[in-house]
């Protein structure tokens, strides 16, 4: 296979939902989401289906599928992902990349990267790792309001097929029939833990604070509701209710994912590593005055600051890892930022990734991310697997691209839904120290689910204008 890149201009446009609506009921499609136009927060979108290979890793196990054959090996997935991926293709700088494995990395695929096996039952069901490995992606640029088909050359089919995907993706697909694809969303949206069953994780949680066995910890509860109907069109309306800079759309064999995600896990881009932690999340209120109080609140308060400093302590020592020495950074510390519904605290750190090591060494030493887990993070993951009833799943993983060139963008998996077996699913977090009160802990998570109950509220989901 030659390994030749190959780039076809397309025309730009705004809303690249309305571009992958060409490919979104295709299986193992991925639409990496900066936003909708309105109020976009991010710079690219990266459109990619019909994978030439596809990984799934269960327990000890990870299948490597192709067309003509399936194999299975137990070797560590992140080695296997390394393998497919092959040797660095040369990019043009105006790209990401050219194609590479997209897909998700659940939280309980780090049992299996740290030889441990989590006490929690099984998340979803679902694989600890899914990825495909894409010859060819779509990328929108909203920068500088251009779009490209792009391909790595690894294989035949994209070739014969390139005529009809310049054609497919040079202008949007018509519009579905809106109320016969819509989202219909059943009464009765449940939890896995009640107010006195979360109490009694409270607390013990709270043991292992006070024993000193940690310095602060999450703690999680899962939602489900029953569904009927197509998840795309609660995706599109989903990401118009809270725009997020780091959405997803996963269509899977197993499940669609649907991810609103506000925070950045891991970029890897010429050299360069960034991180952005998110501390505290508020929800705002309708209310100009107490919005603008729960801002000032939130900034002034000394205990989700040492909470915030933790993580950016974490993550300053994974990053000195395998970056160069003296090269990390704190380039922002606690800065508010706010969507339409929450109010976050955002940090931002960067450093020079060491030549000895490749994006997949980073995702190893960071995952899963720590705002997920606590600090230290090893101590705070035995705490959740010993307390929480289930595995975390998808939700609080990652998900996001890790091209072919050598770069790499990940999400960190909250305010994500999972649509399987005709329901779905999300987590929400709240993050615990030694000053933390169960009501409050409680009540922040449901703040967390906010976003995603509204929309499940809305009992039948069509299309983002409806």
């Amino acid at each position: 296979m030659t390994r030749a890149i190959r780039i076809g201009s397309l025309p730009y446009v705004e809303e690249g939902a309305r571009l992958f609506e060409a490919v979104a009921h295709w299986p193992w499609s991925v639409f990496l989401d900066s936003g909708p136009a309105s109020r976009r927060h991010g710079r690219y979108d990266i459109i990619a289906a019909n994978p030439m290979t596809v990984l799934m890793t269960r327990g000890r196990l990870t299948e490597i599928r192709r067309e003509r054959e399936s194999v299975l090996s137990s070797a560590d997935p992140l080695e296997l992902l390394g393998r497919e991926l092959g040797p660095l293709v040369e990019t043009p700088d105006f790209l990401p990349l050219a194609g590479g494995c997209l897909g998700y990395f659940a939280y309980d695929l780090a049992h299996r990267l740290d030889g441990r096996h989590g006490v929690a039952s099984p998340g979803e069901g679902l694989p600890e790792m899914a990825v495909g490995l894409y010859d060819w992606v779509v990328v929108i640029d909203h920068q500088e309001r251009q779009a490209w088909l792009a391909s790595q050359g690894q294989s035949h089919d994209t070739t014969h097929m390139w005529p009809e995907l310049i054609a497919l993706f040079s202008q949007p697909p018509p519009e579905r029939s809106r109320r016969r694809h819509r989202l219909r969303v059943s009464p009765g949206l449940e939890s896995n833990l009640d107010e006195a069953a979360y109490r009694r994780c409270f607390d013990r949680m709270m043991d292992h604070l006070q024993a000193g066995d940690c310095r602060q910890v999450t703690l999680s509860r899962r939602f489900d509701v029953s569904v009927s109907g197509d998840p795309w069109n609660g995706y599109k309306r989903l990401r118009m209710l809270n725009p997020a800079a780091f959405g997803a759309f996963l269509r899977l064999p197993e499940c669609t994912v649907l991810s609103n995600s506000p925070e950045r896990f891991l970029r890897v881009h010429e050299g360069r590593v960034e991180a952005s932690p998110v501390g505290a999340a508020r929800s705002r209120s309708r209310d100009a005055l107490s919005d603008a109080d729960l801002m000032r609140r939130l900034l002034q308060d000394t205990g989700e600051k040492a909470a915030s400093d933790a993580l950016i302590q974490l993550m300053q020592q994974d990053l000195s890892r395998f970056c160069r020495r003296g090269s990390v950074r704190v380039l922002e510390r606690h800065r508010l930022e706010s969507s339409v519904h929450v109010h976050h605290l955002i940090n931002r750190l960067s450093g020079e990734l060491d030549s000895a090591y490749s994006a997949l060494d980073a995702l190893r030493v960071c995952f899963p991310g720590a705002s997920t887990t606590g600090t230290p993070r090893q101590q705070a993951m035995q705490i959740i697997d010993e307390v929480e009833p289930c595995g975390r799943g998808i939700c609080s993983g990652a998900i996001g691209y890790l091209g072919g060139n050598g770069h790499m963008d990940l999400n960190v998996a909250i305010h994500t839904l999972v649509h399987t077996r005709g329901k779905l699913r999300f987590s929400a977090a709240g993050n615990l120290t030694e000053e933390s009160a169960p009501e409050d802990s409680y009540a922040e998570t449901s703040e967390r689910a906010d976003t995603l109950m509204q929309l499940l509220a809305l009992r039948e989901v069509g299309d983002a204008r409806d």
